[in-house]
């Protein structure tokens, strides 16, 4: 079993999580953990990153987030912009940033919200440039695309199969900052019906979602 852990000097093996969650199983459970293992069609002698990419985690979300991309379509009646977007000014990016929550999970680039409150001015000037520079080139970092996804179990089921886990991507902070500076643009420029209640700052769900349910025991009751 050596060979399916990392082994340093002076450091602790770094285990696979789904593997390690065969190896901590009961007695009972060896003969189930051996035969996953003859699942995975591996030489167990061969690079331990060969074994990950064989492991159930790795291919469950590549299946379940490698679905087809609907191509952007013109909606019907909707105007073309005429691409007259003013530049972002330093004070939606402060207002953004105070939004922001602290001491947040980081993404793959390692760099925390606090960082850039840490800067202070300077940091909100670094941001507008930066922000500006991709809303008028329409690039966006290559790092902004990944992701580092953490399985969490749902509670209920199985814990050893994958479907019974939800599974939580955690992202870029600076890309989270830059979203909210869009997102304040497209709220002011757009008029919500007074049913929308989802994503709606001040407004939940539950409440139309209570006078449905108040409004069907009513019917019922005549009835």
């Amino acid at each position: 079993m050596d060979v399916l852990f990392k082994r340093h000097p002076k450091e602790k093996p770094t285990q696979i999580p789904e593997l390690t969650k065969w190896w901590n199983l009961k007695g009972e459970k060896i003969p189930e953990f051996c035969e996953r293992l003859a699942d995975l069609k591996v030489d167990v002698k061969s690079d331990i990153d060969t074994i990950w990419e064989h492991l159930p985690w790795h291919h469950y979300y590549e299946q379940l987030l490698s679905l087809p991309h609907l191509a952007a379509t013109q909606l019907p009646g909707v105007e073309v912009n005429a691409g007259l977007i003013p530049p972002i000014h330093p004070d939606e990016v402060k207002k953004a940033l105070h939004k922001m929550s602290n001491k947040k999970a980081i993404g793959p680039d390692g760099i925390p919200v606090e960082a850039w409150k840490c800067l202070g001015p300077r940091g909100l000037v670094l941001l507008t440039d930066f922000f500006n520079c991709m809303l008028f080139s329409s690039k966006m970092p290559k790092a902004w695309r990944l992701s580092t996804i953490v399985p969490i179990y749902k509670g209920k089921g199985s814990k050893y199969e994958c479907n019974n886990y939800r599974g939580i991507k955690l992202l870029s902070h600076t890309m989270k900052l830059y979203e909210r500076v869009i997102d304040s643009r497209i709220r002011s420029e757009c008029e919500l019906s007074k049913n929308h209640y989802g994503f709606v700052p001040g407004l939940s769900t539950t409440d139309p979602m209570f006078a449905l349910n108040t409004i069907v025991e009513e019917y019922r009751a005549k009835n």
